[in-house]
């Protein structure tokens, strides 16, 4: 059997002293492969470890001799000499693992021993043993010592390996014992801190005992705590090394528990603070307005931004005392009282003045954002950012107004082109979506504007500059894409998406409005955007992703739209025509084939393409079918919906072997459930006409036969049920006006009850059989 140093032969009797060099030299290198959660199961420890002692003079040694030291429970130290006891503890648990990676795991009482002048000796068990082993000993009580497992992290009683951080739990524990006079027993996040301790050392113990191991402090930290601990105990002066845990010894997540910690506020606090804060507002506005004729108008700026200087000294002061709460309050009302004395100053000015204090504010607003953001406040940072960059709209409708122009489009745009230019290079400096989403809303201004201004009246011009502008978008976007901010990149991908659909649709308007002089061109347009998508799809993500959608999306939807437009057969044969490619594409493409949640959606989007025309013709076909046979105003829309559903359920047949089977159950369900609802409303909507409901039944009983001859389960089912559905509805038309609706309600429920014995004894257990069926 290995020991905890690997490559060593051990017996019954554990590994002896004369054997200890040749352990370490040998070793090293193995050591991390194993992990000791095992407790010795006999009291005579020291015969079954290797051990590391530890003194001022010679730091971690593999000398002594183990029959002239005490128990750490027999030593009874006092606190100061049993925290430094506890540091030098540490001290040997660091120099084990940095070794190579070498963890104790069974850290308790019974393993540290004690000599003259405060020294220490670590004992380490000298057999690796499988995960688990605590907690055995924890369910079976004379197994193990009750310190075996009352000092253990709860990882390593959870049988899951032994780190570095199971010695620092164990390690807390033995401090926290020796600070409270019991041990933690596997309380996790232990609070209050122990009686009596305060400062780093009770932070430092209660976040070595979090029952998560990446939040719990390093072996060093914890060291360097109890060593502060015990010098300030004895009185004497701490070292600048022990005053504080040394920088990069806590995890950032440690950090922000600890953070979070600190802030935390009682609810009745918080609308204590809230409720004063209001009340301190109402009671400043209402002494404004007693004063507001006394003092004049630069006096009631005076007290405005005398209020706003106090709101935010006392927020100030409440985020020192770690008052979030307080802190908003306080910010919030000097933001509330500086924009009001803003205001008012605004009014107060001339033309000139007003817009010197614009200027100011924006550039004040900006270099603040910049400051604040590099003192560690990036939220702050941003929104001062965001609010100068959306000042200069006010900066230039100033100077607007001063020159007595006329706010014109291009002026509109001139100045939408000053604001934009400087906001997206925030998005790209930030890497933000914020700033890219409002980089995206000014250049709408821009491009709307600009588009008024360049309005010639031309038909196909909002075609043209739809697509101009999604081609602007979508550069800027991957320029952001090129500079490494993606984010900034997505608000922008979306806004050429816009602009695309946008275009699409002014296509669809020329189409339906100017039908002929320029109709052909309104239907080819938006297939022509589509190809102009199409040529972005190897661009970086997020442009590349959305010129697929936006190509696939015009492909999909553009054709039944445009058949519901122009009501012709060209045009609905057009949209059928262009979801069966897609279709095809969708189930035989091999880069889909790899990807079976994107071969899903693909195949949904093809088939809606395939039946939305087709159906909406039918509907409106078996609308205005009151008082004609049967085909006889829109026979086309049936051959139609007909060829539709024979061409789904050949094509579902063609891909058996190379698609799965919920594909092509897709299509056949796809191509029966639209024949057959049709069919059942038009039965429905001239009950008097045999034609429809003959067609019916007929092709309900060859589907079936074809079904039970090919064992296809989805055309067997729907057929029979189809078939069972349309008996019934001829049942109660024929018998309509020859049997009153009681007889006939009677002849229906004992049909049901008929077929339900049926179904349970002739049919439920053959169902079974159609799981084998394609």
């Amino acid at each position: 059997m290995n020991g905890p140093f690997g490559g060593v032969s051990t017996s019954a009797e554990g590994v002896t002293r004369e054997a200890l060099p040749a352990a370490l030299s040998s070793a090293l290198a193995a050591a991390q492969t194993h992990a000791w959660t095992r407790p010795s199961q006999t009291p005579s420890d020291a015969a079954r470890a290797l051990y590391f002692s530890f003194d001022a003079a010679s730091g971690v040694t593999y000398e002594g001799e183990l029959s002239s030291l005490r128990s750490w429970s027999d030593a009874a130290l006092p606190r100061p000499a049993a925290l430094a006891a506890l540091a030098r503890v540490g001290r040997c648990l660091e120099h084990l693992h940095a070794l190579s990676g070498a963890v104790h795991g069974d850290l308790r009482a019974e393993m540290i021993c004690v000599g003259e002048g405060g020294a220490v000796t670590l004992l380490v068990p000298a057999f690796a043993s499988a995960p688990g082993a605590l907690l055995r000993a924890r369910l079976n009580p004379g197994g193990a010592p009750a310190s075996a497992v009352g000092y253990s992290a709860p990882e390593a009683v959870a049988a899951y390996e032994a780190t570095p951080a199971t010695d620092v739990y164990g390690l807390a524990a033995l401090a926290y014992s020796t600070l409270t006079g019991y041990a933690p027993l596997g309380q996790l996040n232990l609070k209050p801190h122990p009686q009596g301790v305060e400062g780093e050392l009770a932070r430092c113990v209660e976040a070595a005992l979090n029952q998560l191991p990446a939040l719990r402090p390093t072996m060093a930290a914890l060291s360097s705590a109890l060593s502060a601990a015990a010098l300030a105990s004895e009185g004497a002066p701490q070292p600048a090394a022990y005053r504080s845990v040394p920088p990069g010894q806590w995890s950032a997540a440690q950090e922000s528990a600890e953070r979070a910690r600190a802030t935390e506020m009682s609810p009745v606090l918080m609308l204590v603070l809230i409720f004063g804060g209001f009340c301190a507002f109402v009671g400043a506005v209402l002494l404004v307005v007693a004063g507001w004729d006394v003092v004049g108008e630069y006096g009631r700026v005076a007290i405005l931004a005398g209020l706003a200087t106090l709101s935010w000294a006392a927020g100030s002061l409440a985020a020192k005392r770690g008052l979030d709460t307080g802190a908003t309050v306080g910010r919030g009302l000097a933001f509330v009282f500086a924009t009001v004395a803003l205001a008012y100053t605004f009014s107060l000015l001339h033309e000139p003045g007003r817009l010197a204090l614009l200027v100011g504010l924006t550039a004040a607003t900006l270099a603040g954002g910049v400051a604040v953001g590099r003192r560690g406040a990036p939220l702050g940072g941003a929104a001062l950012l965001a609010l100068g960059s959306q000042l200069l709209w006010a900066v230039g409708a100033q100077c607007i107004h001063m020159s007595d122009r006329y706010a014109s489009a291009g002026v509109v745009a001139a100045l939408a082109a000053a604001v934009s230019a400087p906001t997206f290079a925030l998005a790209l400096w930030r890497r933000s979506a914020f700033f890219g989403a409002l980089a995206a809303l000014d250049l709408a201004v821009f491009f709307v504007a600009l588009g008024a201004h360049l309005k010639t009246g031309s038909v196909m011009g909002p075609c043209f500059y739809g697509l101009a502008v999604a081609g602007g978008y979508a550069l800027l976007a991957m320029i952001a894409a090129w500079r490494d901010a993606k984010p900034a990149a997505w608000p922008l991908s979306l806004g050429a998406m816009a602009a695309a659909a946008s275009s699409v649709i002014a296509g669809l308007v020329v189409l339906d409005n100017d039908w002929p002089t320029h109709g052909l061109a309104g239907a080819a347009w938006p297939f022509a955007v589509a190809a102009a998508a199409a040529l972005l799809l190897r661009a970086r993500s997020p442009v590349g992703s959305a010129a697929a959608f936006t190509a696939g999306s015009i492909v999909v939807l553009v054709p039944t739209v445009e058949a519901l437009l122009r009501e012709t057969v060209p045009f609905t044969l057009g949209a059928v025509a262009v979801g069966a490619v897609a279709l095809l594409a969708a189930l035989l493409r091999p880069e889909l084939r790899a990807r079976d949640d994107a071969r899903a959606e693909a195949v949904l989007a093809a088939l809606f393409g395939v039946l939305a025309a087709p159906c909406v013709r039918a509907l409106r076909a078996i609308d205005d079918s009151h008082g004609h046979a049967w085909l006889e105003l829109h026979g086309e829309a049936w051959a139609i919906v007909g060829a539709t559903s024979a061409g789904l359920l050949a094509l579902s047949y063609a891909v058996t072997r190379r698609v799965g089977r919920a594909r092509y159950r897709l299509l056949e369900v796809a191509a029966l459930g639209q024949i057959y609802g049709l069919l059942t409303l038009q039965v429905l909507t001239t009950r008097d006409d045999l034609a429809p409901a003959m067609v019916a039944l007929a092709s309900s009983g060859a589907l079936l036969a074809l079904g039970w001859k090919t064992r296809r389960a989805a055309p067997l089912v729907l057929s029979a049920a189809a078939l069972i559905v349309h008996l019934w509805i001829q049942y109660f038309v024929r018998l309509l006006g020859v049997f009153p609706l009681s007889v006939r309600l009677v002849g229906f429920g004992v049909g049901l009850l008929v077929g339900g014995v049926l179904y349970e004894q002739q049919v439920r257990h053959r169902l079974a059989r159609l799981r084998d069926w394609n």
